[in-house]
């Protein structure tokens, strides 16, 4: 420094992605100009257990994209991707460290959401799975590791979705089903391992269903049918 004092500063680094190196050096601008320290680098850690607390809804790309760089695995409460009339939601990619959400996910309202391949390593939704209105989807492979719906499962109003393929890793759903409304659906080929739905099963209002198979494994509906 200029009185020739030495001082200490300290930063907090924030928004660190996981499992990445970083960089460092610190520098000094007095009258004489600007000096650089020494370089250095780090390594960030895993994200194992990195868990928001409480609801979140997101509803544009750049809260997505945000929100995925802090690296959460886990949401403890509900997750909303949507608002009715979202417009410039393209992806999900940076959603792809989530592997529980402890309540609700609702997917509904974006009008240019045509996959949901960021969320390939969610494993559990601890209540209600929702999709509705998402007019760009034509497949659900992005939930290929889902084994776990607690709740209810709703597939309605997704006019270009062709085929529910993704959800193969279920075999028992906690609550009802309702597939209503998919204009575009020609199948319901895919629950292969579901043999139990704990409320009921509705099927109505898809247009071009061309037949009711692709629930052959199944047991037991503790509801209606």
């Amino acid at each position: 420094s200029d009185d020739g004092l030495w001082y200490y500063h300290t930063v907090n680094l924030r928004n660190l992605k996981p499992n990445t190196q970083y960089f460092v050096r610190a520098y000094a601008t007095n009258i004489s100009g600007t000096f650089y320290g020494e370089q250095f680098s780090f390594q960030t850690g895993d994200v194992t257990g990195n868990i928001y607390n409480g609801d979140l809804t997101i509803s544009t790309q750049e809260e997505v994209d945000s929100f995925g760089a802090l690296g959460y695995n886990e949401i403890n409460g509900s997750l909303f991707i949507g608002d009715g009339s979202a417009t410039d939601l393209t992806n999900l990619d940076a959603l792809v460290d989530l592997t529980k959400v402890g309540s609700h996910l609702l997917i509904y309202g974006n009008n240019n959401l045509d996959n949901l391949d960021g969320l390939s390593k969610l494993e559990i939704v601890g209540g209600d799975l929702k999709l509705n209105t998402n007019n760009k989807i034509i497949h659900l492979q992005g939930l290929s590791n889902l084994v776990l719906v607690s709740g209810n499962l709703e597939i309605s109003s997704n006019e270009g979705l062709v085929a529910i393929e993704g959800l193969s890793g279920i075999n028992s759903l906690g609550g009802s089903v309702l597939v209503q409304s998919n204009n575009a659906l020609v199948n319901l080929e895919g629950f292969p391992e579901l043999t139990e739905i704990n409320g009921e099963l509705n099927l109505s209002g898809n247009n071009s269903l061309q037949d009711l198979n692709g629930f052959e494994t199944l047991k037991f509906i503790r509801g209606n049918l």
